[in-house]
């Protein structure tokens, strides 16, 4: 029996899952990415929440589009739609236990030389490149965060707490631009 958990664990770390995502950009900035098939990355000067990589929305348009026009201010703003396939043993994924546990491991040894989340998870991915951890290198991460509670009559964004389910937004950092399929790019709708 353990024998047969063991495989069935190995085939589906060995199985390619993909991820449609989004990248909010100024029009500019979607040329050249597409004209160089090149991107930048975000960096920990930059404070991202997950790490040094291209970051995504994954399966949100409409978020993407506010990133881009609201935080970042591009005028005209757009989105450009990705695919990425990765298999599952290069996944950081954040709401994986497993990975969590890592993460809060990790984090606990270095939370005196590191203060944000990235430089634990950039820590961490530079380890598994070097074969310092016992994971596979890591090409991409999966992480997510709260944009509070979704209140179910006008669905909008509420601060109550009772009962209502939770509006997550998941974020993709990816840090192997090989892995990156550009579809297409779309307009953001001013006032998204």
């Amino acid at each position: 029996m353990q024998e047969e958990t063991a495989l069935e664990e190995e085939d589906y770390q060995e199985q390619e899952i993909t991820f449609k995502l989004w990248h909010g950009t100024s029009k500019e900035n979607a040329k050249m990415i597409i004209d160089n098939s090149e991107w930048k990355e975000t960096e920990d000067n930059d404070k991202p929440f997950f790490g040094n990589g291209v970051y995504f929305m994954k399966d949100n348009k409409n978020l993407a589009c506010l990133w881009s026009s609201k935080v970042k201010k591009f005028d005209p703003s757009c989105v450009i739609l990705c695919f990425v396939k990765v298999k599952r043993k290069f996944v950081f994924d954040l709401a994986v236990d497993q990975c969590y546990k890592f993460y809060e491991k990790f984090a606990s040894k270095l939370a005196k030389n590191f203060k944000l989340s990235s430089s634990i998870i950039n820590a961490i991915c530079e380890s598994a490149e070097e074969k310092r951890l016992d994971i596979e290198p890591i090409k991409v991460v999966v992480g997510y965060y709260s944009l509070g509670l979704l209140n179910t009559n006008d669905n909008k964004i509420s601060d109550e707490c009772t009962n209502k389910a939770v509006k997550v937004q998941v974020q993709i950092a990816v840090r192997d631009q090989s892995l990156i399929k550009i579809k297409r790019i779309e307009n953001c709708e001013k006032g998204c």
